[in-house]
């Protein structure tokens, strides 16, 4: 099954524009949220910055959302998301957004890619071009990591990537 998560929000007055209906840039913050909680759902931090500087992540590089009926202050969403497609360097999160009769309120989509601060987004780009597969992602998500790229190819419906020979610390640690 293809990772996917699904969360609700309140619509909030903070979240609304003057006419009391949803104000667009709130739909572009849910649908952040909501890519980190999948993120987290799958095992993993989106971006690293354990050492207090930014050293690797994935940032955003387009963004969309087409609004289908307006929501307003008090309403619940549910916020259903998944990631839709798989490439080379970058991935897309699709998010549905449905009120409590199941009608969709709102689509968004967000591309983004693997980038290290060493180098550019292209360095962690390169990287996955080199394995022929084109799901290996830069080292800091091998491990549990490697749930989501199995879960993504197949939601593309592509072969699960082969899993890394462990190194010798490893096994051994594991023995």
């Amino acid at each position: 099954m293809p990772l996917s998560s699904r969360h609700e929000i309140t619509v909030e007055w903070g979240d609304c524009d003057p006419a009391g209906i949803v104000y667009y840039p709130s739909y572009f913050r849910w649908c952040d949220q909501a890519t980190y909680r999948l993120f987290l759902k799958a095992g993993m931090r989106r971006d690293d910055i354990s050492s207090g500087q930014w050293k690797e992540g994935t940032p955003l590089v387009a963004a969309e959302c087409s609004f289908r009926r307006a929501s307003q202050t008090g309403e619940t969403l549910a916020i259903e998301s998944r990631v839709s497609r798989f490439g080379r360097s970058s991935f897309t999160i699709s998010h549905v957004f449905r009120d409590a009769s199941g009608e969709v309120a709102a689509e968004g989509t967000e591309t983004r890619v693997w980038a290290r601060k060493e180098g550019d987004a292209r360095s962690a780009s390169e990287q996955l071009r080199s394995d022929p597969s084109g799901l290996r992602p830069p080292p800091h998500f091998v491990g549990r990591k490697e749930r989501l790229l199995t879960e993504v190819a197949a939601c593309v419906g592509l072969p699960a990537p082969a899993r890394r020979p462990e190194s010798p610390a490893s096994a051994a640690s594991s023995a």
